[in-house]
């Protein structure tokens, strides 16, 4: 037996719903409405007998929109409040998902570590990228420290030396960020320029093993104005005794050697100078340039921490170099000035943009690392 609900009584009196009230009288004002339109008694009395017409007819009348004034307002605050529920559920859903994945790597990435296994090694594709994602020079100039430009406030920005300095003598101007040159450095120091031609260059690479191929998967070859794409091709396509004329397109490429074999024996030919200071790393990369007459290096700035030196082994380079934007109005602008064959330059190439042009008939071949 179902339960008897409680029976009305003057200590109980049953409660009247203002809403059902006010739906009754919306009937019998729509029931008279309906007689004044000429519908008959009898079709009003068997519409209200029928259950289900009464009850979607209550439906109806339920609706906000339709008893109500503010209705439409209301019903707009309901979905904006269900629209931001979802978002809410579908926010939770991501952010427990990339917390799961980013479980599931650090514990791959663990296991893999605390069993000496390459996680790699099962994405060749990526394994082979030297970077993920990739750094233009709009994000390095942005992050980029601001430059102290005081360098330029003193003295000449281009100081020039006849004798090879000491290494005490060196030490006061090594890191004044001004461009210095050693006319002669390279005979002065005992360098024989034969030792370090195009062609025994080539012979080192060649004779270690791997040291092509070092430098196109771990080391970097830049083409800059030349057709070349890897540095064998480059190699093979120039000499000693390279004849270039005036009907000829000019380039220039260059690379940094990463092998250390191949370093090994650059620096045996041209070791690291005294003079240089004490925490200079020997680790630095070598770089070398190779370009025909005509232009060189296009306007750039190097996103380095330490300044650079090139031994000028042949040819005549021409150098334009101009101040980072934050220091146009303290420093000279533009600075020029010229290597000859012999000449040891040290340039400070995070401190000022520069470009080169090599001049004269004969290539240039340039040969130095980062102190």
């Amino acid at each position: 037996m179902g339960k008897k609900g409680k029976k009305t009584t003057p200590d109980n009196p049953k409660k009247e719903d203002p809403n059902a009230d006010r739906l009754q009288k919306l009937l019998f004002a729509h029931c008279n409405q309906q007689l004044k339109d000429g519908v008959k008694m009898d079709e009003i009395i068997n519409f209200l007998k029928n259950q289900k017409l009464v009850e979607d007819f209550f439906k109806k009348q339920k609706n906000p929109e339709a008893v109500s004034g503010d209705g439409p307002n209301e019903d707009k605050e309901s979905k904006l409040k269900k629209g931001l529920r979802l978002i809410g559920k579908f926010n939770i859903i991501i952010l427990f998902t990339f917390l799961l994945f980013l479980t599931a790597l650090m514990g791959y990435v663990g296991v893999c570590h605390l069993l000496d296994v390459n996680p790699l090694k099962y994405f060749p594709k990526i394994q082979e990228k030297r970077c993920l994602i990739p750094v233009n020079q709009i994000i390095k100039e942005m992050a980029r420290p601001l430059a102290d430009c005081a360098y330029c406030s003193v003295g000449d920005p281009v100081i020039e030396m006849n004798e090879i300095p000491s290494k005490e003598e060196f030490l006061k101007v090594a890191y004044l960020s001004k461009t210095i040159i050693i006319r002669g450095g390279v005979e002065k120091l005992g360098i024989k320029k034969e030792n370090l031609t195009i062609d025994k260059i080539k012979e080192i690479f060649a004779s270690q093993p791997g040291g092509m191929k070092a430098v196109a998967d771990y080391s970097t070859f830049t083409a800059f104005t030349s057709h070349f794409v890897y540095l064998e091709d480059a190699l093979e396509a120039v000499s000693d005794d390279f004849i270039w004329t005036e009907e000829k397109e000019s380039w220039y490429f260059g690379w940094s050697n990463e092998h250390l074999g191949a370093s090994k024996k650059l620096r045996k030919l041209f070791p690291r100078p005294d003079f240089l200071p004490d925490e200079v790393d020997p680790t630095g990369f070598d770089w070398m340039f190779i370009g025909s007459p005509g232009p060189g290096v296009p306007m750039h700035l190097d996103f380095v921490k330490r300044p650079l030196w090139q031994a000028q082994m042949s040819g005549v380079k021409r150098w334009e170099v101009f101040p980072v934007y934050e220091c146009e109005s303290a420093c000279p602008n533009p600075v020029v000035f010229t290597v000859y064959t012999g000449d040891i330059a040290f340039v400070a190439p995070h401190f000022w943009f520069h470009k080169t042009f090599v001049e004269g008939k004969k290539l240039s071949m340039t040969i130095g690392w980062d102190y």
